[in-house]
């Protein structure tokens, strides 16, 4: 059993919403693009699946934190383009999937 203590997941900061605010609806394809690409079928932690993510789109997207990336990946299993199981509320106890009717892994 692990003796980590979960965590409430941090608000975004001023410079993180401001930056999330300025995404165009281009770029936030992209980011969920990135998103379901680091996902498939069996469940991941949800933070590798962010920590992935904001790797993948430093380069282009250099404004873009880790807690962007999250609240996005939130976004995308309140739409039902994942299922999600654990404690939501630290997302290091959670892990992600693609739903198993999904049409790719």
């Amino acid at each position: 059993m692990s003796d980590q203590i979960p965590q409430a997941n941090q608000p975004l900061t001023a410079a993180e919403l401001a930056a999330f605010a300025a995404l165009t609806a281009g770029d936030l394809q992209v980011i969920d693009n990135a998103i379901l690409a680091h996902c498939s079928r069996r469940w991941l932690k949800i933070a590798h699946v962010v920590s992935l993510t904001a790797d993948a789109l430093r380069p282009s997207h250099p404004e873009l934190s880790p807690a962007c990336c999250a609240e996005r990946l939130i976004w995308l299993m309140e739409e039902g383009f994942l299922d999600s199981q654990g404690d939501l509320a630290d997302l290091r106890f959670s892990e992600v999937r693609r739903p198993l009717g999904a049409k790719r892994d």
